[in-house]
């Protein structure tokens, strides 16, 4: 997805309080624990951003 898709898909997200990045770079330092849902290509890609 891109960002714009992205933002649209979570339309509202923010009155939650929900911060959202496309970007896992972008909050690396601000969790302690990733839970990811969604597909088996993407949690390999984020097992590997999470073992740097």
């Amino acid at each position: 997805m891109h960002d714009a898709q992205i933002r649209v898909a979570i339309a509202g997200a923010g009155r939650s309080g929900v911060v959202v990045q496309s970007s896992l770079e972008a909050v690396k330092d601000d969790f302690d624990v990733f839970i990811d849902f969604t597909r088996p290509e993407g949690t390999l890609a984020h097992l590997a951003f999470c073992r740097q």
